[in-house]
């Protein structure tokens, strides 16, 4: 299975087209999805914060996230604060 295919094909119907902004400067446009309020659980399950998540396919970034990258969706900035997860296909940063 093209699993890249079928990531492009989720952030495509349920994504926005963004601009993202590498610390370096490299701008690029990607898929992403914005929810507030994502709960961050620690190794014991307990909930440690609750914060802005972006989900975003992979395919677009020229590079890993890093902590001041700069997301923009519609007229609002986002800087990425931290990379929470990384499947190969998607990443999930949080934002500030």
């Amino acid at each position: 299975m093209d699993w890249a295919g079928v990531t492009g094909s989720i952030f495509g119907a349920l994504g926005d087209a963004c601009a993202y902004r590498t610390i370096g400067g490299v701008a690029s446009t990607v898929q992403a999805v914005v929810r507030d309020g994502v709960e961050v659980v620690d190794e014991s399950g307990q909930i440690v914060e609750r914060v802005r998540v972006a989900s975003i396919d992979k395919a677009g970034l020229s590079d890993a996230p890093k902590m001041g990258d700069t997301l923009t969706v519609g007229a609002r900035v986002y800087v990425v604060q931290r990379l929470l997860s990384d499947d190969g296909y998607a990443v999930q940063v949080s934002l500030s």
